[in-house]
């Protein structure tokens, strides 16, 4: 009876993510929400961009999957890339925006990764991590702002990519202890596939330009 209990919760929670997700969110990558200042803006893009938290949801997963030393290669890839990507975006030495097809396969790859619970070599581990990092700080990048503006944003999103990926990940972990929590992991990585399909299937509705 626990055991069902705590199952019908975690499907309850599952359903609030993939609506949370599916909802359309008005924040983009180069603008304040409003409300907010340029800091806490920055802190909440990645979660309220749909192809940014299923991403990141996927990376945190995977990590947890794997073996500690493969683990902790991937997250320190992903924070190395991320960081420099956005320190180059901030200094306009490199360009922003992404297909948001890209970052929806790459949220797919890792999900499909998840949902069949695979050991990945550590290389290619940290080839997705330091893709999708680069993918998402492309798509974090301030097109329009003051340098402190376009600072304060960027400084935001790279903590909060920092908390969900460790954060994620750690619980992620934990959950594997776990049987039925282990496979509650698995059908998550199942979930983000049939968002990231859903999420893609309307961004191929019209013709895509980089965010």
């Amino acid at each position: 009876m626990i055991t069902q209990n705590r199952r019908s919760r975690l499907g309850r929670w599952l359903a609030a993510l993939a609506v949370l997700v599916v909802v359309p969110s008005s924040a983009r990558a180069h603008t304040i929400i409003k409300g907010a200042d340029e800091f806490y803006s920055g802190l909440l893009h990645p979660v309220l961009t749909p192809s940014h938290i299923l991403l990141v949801l996927g990376l945190g997963l995977l990590a947890s999957q794997q073996e500690k030393p493969t683990s902790r290669a991937g997250i320190l890839t992903f924070i190395g890339v991320v960081t420099m990507t956005l320190a180059f975006t901030a200094t306009k030495l490199i360009s922003g925006g992404v297909y948001q097809s890209v970052l929806l396969a790459l949220a797919l790859c890792v999900a499909a990764l998840v949902a069949l619970e695979k050991k990945v070599p550590r290389l290619v581990c940290q080839l997705l991590f330091a893709a999708s990092a680069l993918a998402i700080g492309l798509d974090s990048a301030v097109e329009n702002g003051t340098t402190a503006v376009i600072i304060k944003m960027l400084v935001g999103t790279w903590l909060s990519l920092m908390l969900l990926v460790f954060n994620i990940a750690e619980y992620g972990r934990m959950a594997g202890r776990r049987h039925w929590l282990k496979v509650g992991v698995r059908v998550l990585g199942s979930w983000i596939i049939a968002i990231s399909l859903l999420v893609l299937a309307f961004a191929l509705k019209k013709p895509q330009a980089p965010s």
